[in-house]
């Protein structure tokens, strides 16, 4: 369903993402795991268009995103749950309010869900993720507690310095690519 190809993206002449490759299946669930500032949140982004690629390809069920605006991907299917309270800054109140009531999803982008939440609501959080997969929505989850994403995930890709360094099936995550790519 969603496809990336060769993905580079910068901040200017700061190169954040670096030749990064994923595919999230239709009603399937990757996890994207990191340690901080590698470049997670960067990748959702460039994803719903409110950053631009330096190079690369993004498609949805075959169709090049490239010269979408946030509010038309959107439209085809990506819905965007940013992380904390953010919205989308480089866009207007109306176009804000057309991506927040975009019909039924394809694709959900999550950026840590989990984060600063108390462990009763993080089970929510999981539950409403069982039945988000139980419709056939795929999402792609960027989250750094490892057992929900253990619970929740067919599979995972760990980014580090801007690149894809491992990825899988995730219940043939390792502890020690775990310990070696994710542990301060």
């Amino acid at each position: 369903m969603l496809e990336i190809r060769d993905l580079n993206v910068a901040y200017g002449e700061s190169q954040v993402l670096w030749d990064v490759s994923l595919d999230v299946p239709a009603g399937g669930v990757v996890c994207l795991m990191g340690r901080n500032g590698v470049g997670k949140t960067t990748l959702l982004k460039t994803i719903m268009g409110l950053l631009p690629a330096r190079s690369g390809r993004i498609t949805l069920d075959g169709v090049d995103l490239g010269s979408l605006r946030p509010e038309e991907r959107a439209a085809r299917g990506i819905g965007y749950v940013p992380q904390g309270r953010e919205i989308f800054p480089n866009l207007s109140v109306s176009e804000n309010l057309r991506v927040g009531f975009l019909g039924r999803p394809k694709l959900l982008l999550m950026d840590e869900p989990t984060e600063g939440i108390q462990p009763n609501v993080i089970l929510q959080i999981e539950e409403a993720i069982e039945r988000i997969k139980e419709q056939g929505i795929a999402v792609l989850l960027v989250e750094q507690y490892l057992e929900f994403a253990w619970r929740l995930a067919g599979s995972y890709a760990i980014i580090r310095k801007g690149s894809i360094v491992s990825s899988g099936v995730t219940a043939d995550l390792r502890h020690d690519v775990v310990r070696q790519h994710l542990t301060v």
